[in-house]
């Protein structure tokens, strides 16, 4: 919190870095980037075997080497872990480091579809990965709190289930405005409260969550999340609308 946000108002944030994105390349550019001598997949044979298969099915436009990392990854990361696919714009999300289970699928399908603007496939969580779908069509699955438009409720914040008791958040309603929330997909969320106006709300917490450190550039700018009470998220606005 600097001080020129607090010469404002009252401004906090929280950076899990929890999330991970990735953006499926054409196969000739990942093979470029990806290291010359990939080192053996980690984990559970099983487990990965697996994750490989899905991969190759829902996203065949990743070369073989993005697909062995996005499969290292996820092995290696801690649980409670969840990953999901994005199948047009074609990528990947995942959620680790949850209270449960079924925190970190919600996370994963959540963040992804807050990404890439369109509902995700699960395909595994934890150790478990999830069947391939029959007759081999993948659907993607739609979030409700991803679209959600109303009154500001900490519940209704996608992938945030660890967030909600935050202090800021869970008084954000009753806060004196102006106030504004942003949002990213990588589980991070912000909050301005008492600023001069409606407009330098949305601008300062905006400029908080795309300058935060922790946050990967090639993850994208950030979402503005709630001006005053209302929750804007489905218009995915990067800018103030005020």
């Amino acid at each position: 919190m600097s001080a020129g946000f607090l010469a404002a108002g009252a401004a906090t944030y929280f950076s899990p870095a929890w999330d991970r994105w990735f953006q499926s390349a054409p196969s000739a550019v990942a093979t470029k980037t990806a290291p010359a001598a990939p080192q053996p997949l980690a984990g559970s044979a099983l487990l990965t075997e697996q994750l490989l298969a899905r991969y190759a099915a829902a996203l065949p436009s990743l070369s073989t080497q993005a697909r062995e990392q996005r499969v290292r990854d996820y092995v290696q990361a801690k649980e409670h872990k969840a990953q999901a696919v994005s199948l047009q714009p074609a990528g990947t999300w995942r959620a680790t480091g949850r209270a449960d289970a079924q925190s970190a699928e919600d996370a994963a399908l959540e963040n992804c579809q807050a990404f890439h603007g369109q509902p995700c496939v699960l395909v595994a969580v934890n150790e478990t990965v999830v069947p391939p779908p029959g007759g081999g069509i993948w659907t993607g699955r739609d979030m409700p709190r991803v679209r959600y438009a109303g009154n500001f409720d900490p519940n209704q914040i996608p992938g945030a289930a660890h967030l909600r008791q935050r202090a800021d958040i869970a008084g954000y309603a009753s806060a004196a405005g102006p106030k504004a929330v942003a949002y990213h997909p990588a589980s991070r969320v912000f909050v301005v409260t008492q600023a001069d106006s409606q407009r330098t709300a949305e601008e300062k917490v905006l400029d908080m969550c795309n300058s935060d450190p922790a946050r990967n550039p090639a993850e994208g700018l950030c979402f503005l999340y709630a001006v005053g009470n209302q929750v804007v998220l489905p218009q995915r606005l990067r800018k103030p609308q005020s």
